[in-house]
């Protein structure tokens, strides 16, 4: 019987973690208002992002950059956990004493999985 690698048993407990992760988290974010920012905000002026330099800073053009900025950091967070592991999946063999998983590999591991389902529960996935 085909033995999936160590980097399988890796992928899913990362699978699985990440997604432990997201159903744990509170989906609702939270913003500092601009009262709480605005100490940071004078002190780090000469640093602040374009958005936040040009001209009156007032609670709504805070509110519309802190979600904005959070959809851009969001996403950015998305495309890195899955260049993480696409990379892992590549080039997993650079740094790990595992071989790159390829199509065959996949295949086997699937087929491994799927023969220590019961017939019942293979049918209903």
């Amino acid at each position: 019987m085909f033995q999936p690698p160590a980097i399988g048993v890796a992928l899913s407990a990362i699978a699985l973690s990440l997604q432990s992760a997201a159903l744990a988290q509170d989906s609702r974010a939270q913003f500092m208002s601009l009262e709480a920012a605005q100490p940071i905000l004078e002190a780090m002026s000469a640093s602040l992002p374009a958005g936040l330099r040009a001209g009156q800073l007032d609670a709504v053009r805070w509110a519309q950059w802190l979600k904005t900025a959070d959809t851009q950091v969001r996403h950015r967070l998305d495309a890195g956990e899955e260049d993480t592991l696409t990379n892992l999946l590549r080039f997993g063999v650079t740094f790990t004493k595992e071989y790159r998983i390829d199509v065959s590999t996949s295949r086997a591991m699937a087929k491994a999985r799927w023969s220590t389902l019961s017939p019942n529960t293979a049918r209903t996935i």
